[in-house]
């Protein structure tokens, strides 16, 4: 199991960006500028750090850190 602390430190990371200024509520693409690239990035690090694959995310309607957290959950959940 991942944190939501750990995940936001991987998406700063991706994003080279300070995890401080991230909160649960911050915008993917509108506060941190992520792309579909960036959330791919995301994703493989951690399937890398959680030793699992997703088979098939989709992050159409994700807008938030919370958003992308708990859809990675759900599919944990599976």
């Amino acid at each position: 199991m991942i944190s939501m602390e750990q995940f936001m430190g991987i998406v700063a990371g991706q994003l080279g960006l300070d995890a401080k200024g991230l909160t649960p509520e911050s915008h993917m693409m509108n506060d941190l500028g992520a792309d579909s690239l960036a959330m791919v990035n995301i994703i493989a690090e951690v399937e890398s750090e959680l030793d699992v694959e997703f088979d098939d995310l989709d992050f159409d309607e994700v807008e938030t850190v919370a958003d992308a957290y708990n859809k990675m959950l759900e599919e944990l959940a599976t």
